[in-house]
């Protein structure tokens, strides 16, 4: 008998562990792990990033959704926070957005002080005609959550660029908004 039960608990250690391994593999962890990887190119070798994810009560999500002026459509919202020596050098944020019905991921990086050093687009599954390029992201550098940028004000939309622009434009807005409300220290209570 004791056989018998040293063999099942050994099989549901295997089946667990099994169920471990599985798990770690899924596509969510690996792309998670990518997502890790790409923000980790962004900043020195020598930085830590820590991932943190914010979880957004009603009336956060009604502040950002207002002060930003963007739809909010998650609760969620993960930043990568690269240190060096112990103190700040940037933030990142990977939003995967809908850009008519195709989603499109981006990386937004952000000075130590929340103003935007980089807009890229990580993944771009609408016409590549439509895909805005490096000179048209660049236009959103140095914007800050005292400096929102606006299409047609601070970001010309540009010809071909039309699809997606406004949806970037807001995406930019929300996180640096969110800079503001979690990341600043601006103590700001919605």
């Amino acid at each position: 008998m004791g056989t018998c039960m040293a063999g099942k608990n050994l099989l549901r250690i295997v089946v667990l562990a099994s169920a471990l391994a599985t798990a770690a593999q899924s596509p969510v962890a690996a792309q998670s792990a990518r997502t890790k990887a790409v923000v980790r190119a962004d900043f020195p070798a020598s930085a830590t990033i820590e991932q943190k994810t914010f979880f957004f009560e009603e009336a956060e999500l009604q502040w950002i959704a207002d002060a930003s002026h963007a739809p909010v459509n998650s609760r969620l919202y993960t930043v990568f926070i690269a240190r060096q020596d112990k103190r700040v050098i940037g933030y990142a944020t990977v939003p995967t957005l809908s850009v008519r019905t195709k989603p499109a991921t981006l990386l937004i990086r952000l000075s130590p002080r929340g103003a935007v050093q980089q807009v890229r687009i990580l993944t771009w599954l609408e016409a590549p005609r439509y895909r805005p390029d490096a000179a048209w992201l660049d236009q959103f550098r140095g914007a800050s959550s005292d400096r929102l940028p606006y299409l047609g004000k601070d970001v010309q939309m540009g010809r071909s660029r039309r699809v997606g622009a406004r949806t970037i434009t807001q995406a930019v807005r929300r996180c640096l908004v969110i800079y503001k409300l979690r990341l600043s220290g601006a103590g700001i209570n919605p």
